[in-house]
């Protein structure tokens, strides 16, 4: 037979493992990130985006075969929106 002093630790035991739990959950959903490698193609990017094989023009990919390179048509080149809108910054090789 439990007493009135271990109900109540058990209650205060069971809210703080589910508050843990629930702010575990929110931390993981917010460090969730988009990553595009260009191994397949180029989706999520609009402008003149090229995708190339590692090696090309000297250049090697710092992860997997491929990389892309971009064209500065004096529009602004290519942008994504993965993080939301942003200030552009400068240009280089993704």
């Amino acid at each position: 037979m439990q007493t009135h002093r271990s109900t109540k630790w058990v209650t205060f035991a069971t809210i703080v493992v589910v508050a843990t739990l629930a702010a575990i959950t929110l931390s993981a959903q917010e460090t969730i990130s988009y990553e595009q490698g260009f191994e397949q193609d180029t989706e999520g990017w609009s402008g003149d985006i090229i995708r190339v094989p590692s090696g090309s023009e000297g250049i090697d990919s710092s992860i997997g075969d491929f990389h892309a390179t971009v064209e500065n048509s004096g529009d602004g080149g290519p942008n994504t929106e993965f993080g939301g809108i942003a200030t552009p910054g400068p240009r280089r090789v993704m």
